[in-house]
């Protein structure tokens, strides 16, 4: 997460020096128990929470929710993060819940194969299956959101977290450089939808 402050097992920190860090920069933050991530999610970094993005969508003809596709993102060593906007690095996750053959980064380089991602390439994803449940129940339930991005990692007694769910300007191109085109067989069904539907169009402006 942006502008993330972690405190490794060896440190300690007060409340007060937390408040310190944090004063000035935002009034809001939140305070939560470091996750121990389960050996195979750690075993692509130590050193970053690793997670599965999964994509959902929601069908325009009956609304039933289908998984699209899923990734493995994890940082590079050294890195508290996974996400490749700070250099993190993605391999595909197949619909068997089995991982790809390559791993990749932001600019859909390939990458050597290091050492300590051979374990894990094209090895099955610990609790996939329940990862695939829990991203369509909570997909019924979002009655304005047909792409739904989901986050999510195991700890170490095998259980999933949900750390987040992304409603809003959700990357697709780390999932389609390792799975193929994100929308697949239900690409016809939506170009039907949208014939003849009312353009709309999105502007942004930041204003800092």
């Amino acid at each position: 997460m942006d502008g993330s402050w972690c405190i490794h097992e060896e440190s300690f920190a007060s409340l007060w020096q937390l408040l310190e860090h944090k004063a000035g920069k935002s009034s809001h933050f939140v305070l939560q128990e470091r996750i121990r991530q389960h050996p195979w999610f750690a075993a692509w970094n130590q050193s970053s929470l690793n997670t599965i993005r999964m994509m959902t969508y929601r069908s325009v003809v009956d609304n039933a929710v289908h998984p699209l596709g899923a990734v493995v993102r994890f940082g590079r060593p050294g890195s508290l993060v996974d996400n490749q906007a700070a250099g993190g690095l993605t391999c595909g996750v197949l619909k068997n819940g089995k991982t790809g053959s390559f791993v990749c980064d932001k600019m859909g380089r390939f990458k050597g194969e290091d050492s300590a991602w051979l374990s894990v390439m094209q090895s099955e994803v610990p609790m996939f299956k329940k990862m695939v449940e829990i991203a369509q129940d909570i997909a019924s339930q979002y009655p304005y959101h047909r792409l739904l991005g989901f986050d999510f990692t195991v700890n170490d007694k095998e259980q999933v977290k949900l750390l987040e769910i992304n409603c809003k300007n959700i990357e697709i191109n780390f999932l389609q450089m390792n799975t193929g085109p994100l929308l697949g067989d239900f690409t016809e069904e939506i170009l039907q939808h949208v014939q003849g539907q009312t353009k709309q169009s999105i502007l942004e402006i930041n204003l800092k």
